[in-house]
């Protein structure tokens, strides 16, 4: 993928409450740790993560205690993925799925803004009626057994609905709630041409609870669904980092820079 490409990110959300000066949400800093060893410095579907990022950019290497966790985390989501409840970062990424901002629209050609969008977007979104806290989630109370696994990155060429053609970075993982397994497909982002388009974590969440409906049994809680589906939301980007964060320690050890 071209370096030259035009990315369009979306707006940030203040999150305060959850970030002191001098932190930052610690997949955010580790995504931008891959970009400074890519060598193209582009990870189309990871680009949503710009969005738990309050602070000014800053880049770092990683090491070798951002391996571990991440690794140690990944290993956690397929035994038991309430962990992440009581997170810092997942509380956070809560915030923002909560309260976030309308997207800024663009023209697949030029990038330019649509106003027009945004509003119908303001319109038709759904708001996310959760708690902020997530230790206090229906789901902390139930735990009905959640496992995910099985993540992969697949990369296709598509074609949207007005006919034009452009690559798809999807998510792909099993969702494994109770006795019901669910394969959960999230669109990441969709690239036309040198121009991006990411996907929200917001617009993220709400695919992966049209899939959970489908699949699990009609009885089942619709507060439940909808915080299963931030936590496979989050999880996600968890695993992708997990995977990169490999190949960057796998190319460090060899002694050279590729692509990751």
């Amino acid at each position: 993928m071209s370096s030259s490409c035009t990315v369009h990110r979306q707006g940030k959300v203040s999150v305060s409450a959850y970030f002191s000066s001098n932190s930052v949400n610690r997949l955010f800093l580790v995504y931008l740790s891959l970009l400074r060893i890519s060598t193209n410095r582009y990870l189309p579907h990871l680009e949503a993560l710009w969005q738990l990022a309050p602070l000014p950019e800053h880049y770092f290497v990683p090491n070798e205690p951002y391996l571990y966790q991440f690794r140690q985390w990944a290993e956690q989501l397929e035994t038991d993925a309430y962990w992440l409840l009581e997170d810092k970062d997942f509380q956070a990424a809560v915030f923002l799925l909560k309260n976030s901002p309308p997207p800024t629209a663009f023209c697949k050609d030029t990038g330019a803004l649509s106003e027009s969008a945004r509003q119908d977007w303001l319109q038709e979104r759904t708001r996310l009626e959760v708690d902020e806290n997530p230790t206090r989630w229906l789901a902390a109370q139930l735990r009905v057994p959640l496992r995910l696994s099985g993540f992969r990155l697949l990369i296709e060429k598509a074609t949207d609905e007005e006919g034009e053609t452009y690559t798809a970075w999807r998510y792909a993982l099993s969702v494994n709630l109770g006795t019901a397994t669910v394969p959960v497909v999230i669109h990441a982002s969709r690239c036309y041409g040198k121009v991006t388009m990411p996907l929200r974590l917001k617009e993220q969440q709400e695919e992966i609870v049209e899939q959970l409906k489908q699949a699990v049994p009609a009885a089942t809680p619709e507060q439940l669904v909808q915080e299963i589906s931030c936590l496979v939301c989050f999880a996600a980007q968890i695993f992708d980092l997990a995977r990169r964060l490999e190949m960057a320690h796998s190319a460090e050890e060899k002694g050279r820079v590729q692509d990751v």
